[in-house]
């Protein structure tokens, strides 16, 4: 059962946290954690029901193989040999939907699980900012030394070329400004 609140837990925290990164970014809203059990409850809950329909899918599982002899034909195909196992899978499924029905209705537990979830949306939102932060590395780029000297060729002869000669215009334009009182 801990491996089945371990994930239900974590996809719990998927939701919520791209809930909080919603609320922060999209509606601009200071992070709450209260403002979130409601939604923090709705996902448990969800889960839980969706525990109980496995446990009723197996429990429907067990019926059907008590009475089926022999082998089986593929990984599905359950027989009175598989009972045990499938009335125990049912028993363990029930136990989590009533764990998660617990927690929903524990406060603190999902004021934790919302703070958890919380963490995780700064992380998630601060690696993406990160990554688009990265400058990329000029040195990755193999024509970047061989392409080097003609770069600093056109810069001189061009760009720094036209700047002096912008500047130059525009020494002369604002002497003949000074001179004929423009």
């Amino acid at each position: 059962m801990a491996e089945g609140i371990m994930l239900a837990e974590y996809a719990a925290r998927l939701r919520l946290r791209n809930a909080i990164i919603i609320g922060a970014v999209g509606e601009s809203a200071d992070y709450e954690p209260r403002r979130y059990l409601v939604e923090a409850r709705a996902v448990i809950a969800s889960l839980a029901a969706e525990s109980d329909a496995a446990a009723d899918r197996l429990a429907r599982e067990v019926e059907e193989a008590e009475s089926l002899a022999g082998r089986a034909g593929h990984a599905h195909d359950y027989r009175a040999g598989d009972v045990k196992n499938l009335t125990r899978r049912e028993a363990v499924s029930r136990a989590l939907a009533k764990r998660l029905r617990e927690f929903r209705e524990d406060d603190e537990y999902m004021l934790a699980l919302i703070e958890r979830s919380r963490d995780e949306a700064w992380r998630d939102v601060s690696r993406a900012l990160e990554e688009a932060l990265v400058q990329p590395e000029v040195d990755d780029d193999p024509a970047y030394e061989t392409e080097k000297e003609q770069r600093m060729r056109e810069l001189i002869d061009v760009d720094l070329a036209r700047l002096i000669k912008e500047r130059e215009t525009a020494q002369l334009r604002s002497e003949l400004a000074d001179d004929w009182g423009f």
